[in-house]
């Protein structure tokens, strides 16, 4: 999906849904910058980094400008990723916009397995491309290909720079096929390693290997419309709520987790995410408690609590680790603990010692 932050925003603004004046992503309304435009933004002069003054100076000013809303864009992503699911059982996540599926093994044509994913993916009423092809290079392209021809599509599909881009044009190489055509040896000396691969993938090689994503298992805990908290008591009582609730849940799963994203919504509707990690990974909720009120130690809110949302992250396989002289050892709940409080007084992660070796005693240990 081209500019698929975007194109997520235009679809959840119903007024624009099917309006198809130019629209760019910006990741502020005023002083923003451009993340994204369409291609009839491109066409007008809008360009990624520019500010939102400058997009809309270098169009006219007829464009439309939607702000990205970064986690609801990532969790339509991870949904869309889901459903793939259905399609092949290892999905390769290659960002926001572009996946990649290895059918090998399953039955049907390539142009079945097109109207599959397109079939899974309709749900969610945006512009999907979808083309198979021997690579991942291929497959993408093919998607802008017409009729598989990839030679005819223009060298930006190689995701060049501006400035490599304009160095090509000016020595009249537009299409791809102008790079398969030039020399390997002489191209690469005047253009760098990275040209090497450029001139393979406009030959349609890609080494990139494939890799599939790991199914991930989300478990958290939220608490909105139970009224505000003014005072930290009701602030912690609320977080031993939820860190109950979320080590019960992990512990059905037989998982434990080694990190926590904990998201407070204030009264005034400003909304603040605050990650706290674990020396090891733990689904004992004291030790989740003790951890965030080291990371909450010192932080200050403008206006009353409304909505807590506890997730856990990074989730591991919950075992027990022996060790044979564990008294002389320091206990890694204490540990993290110790660590967090650290991290609040300091501003900034402590370093940690790792032995290596040396012949001078000095040498032996690293940060």
């Amino acid at each position: 999906m081209p500019a698929f932050r975007l194109c997520v925003a235009r679809r959840d603004s119903e007024p624009v849904r099917h309006d198809a004046q130019a629209a760019v992503l910006v990741d502020k309304r005023d002083r923003g910058h451009v993340l994204e435009c369409d291609a009839a933004a491109h066409g007008l002069g809008a360009r990624p980094s520019q500010t939102v003054l400058q997009a809309r100076a270098a169009t006219g000013g007829g464009i439309r400008v939607f702000v990205h809303d970064a986690a609801h864009s990532r969790l339509v992503w991870h949904d869309m990723l889901d459903a793939l699911d259905a399609v092949s059982p290892l999905v390769d996540d290659s960002g926001e916009g572009t996946a990649y599926l290895d059918m090998r093994g399953i039955g049907g044509t390539p142009q079945e397995w097109i109207a599959r994913a397109l079939r899974v993916l309709c749900e969610f009423d945006l512009p999907v491309r979808a083309a198979a092809g021997p690579n991942k290079f291929v497959a993408r392209a093919n998607t802008y290909a017409a009729g598989g021809d990839i030679g005819a599509l223009p060298v930006e599909v190689l995701e060049l720079d501006t400035r490599t881009a304009e160095r090509l044009r000016l020595l009249g190489v537009t299409k791809l096929e102008d790079i398969s055509n030039l020399p390997h040896g002489p191209f690469v000396r005047r253009f760098g390693k990275e040209a090497a691969a450029w001139h393979d993938r406009a030959r349609g090689i890609d080494p990139t290997p494939f890799r599939p994503r790991p199914h991930e298992l989300q478990i958290g805990a939220a608490a909105y419309g139970e009224g505000s908290a003014e005072q930290e008591e009701q602030v912690y009582f609320a977080l031993r709520v939820l860190a109950e609730r979320v080590c019960s849940d992990l512990s059905r799963a037989g998982k434990a987790a080694s990190l926590l994203q904990v998201t407070f919504e204030c009264e005034n509707g400003d909304l603040r995410v605050l990650d706290a990690g674990f020396a090891q990974a733990t689904g004992d909720p004291r030790t989740m408690l003790d951890v965030m009120r080291a990371k909450l130690e010192g932080l200050a809110f403008e206006s009353p609590i409304i909505g807590l949302r506890l997730q856990a992250m990074q989730l591991e396989e919950c075992g027990a680790l022996a060790t044979l002289f564990g008294q002389h050892q320091a206990d890694p709940q204490t540990l993290a603990v110790v660590l967090a409080r650290l991290q609040a007084a300091t501003k900034r992660a402590p370093h940690r010692a790792h032995i290596r070796p040396s012949v001078r005693l000095e040498n032996r240990f690293t940060y």
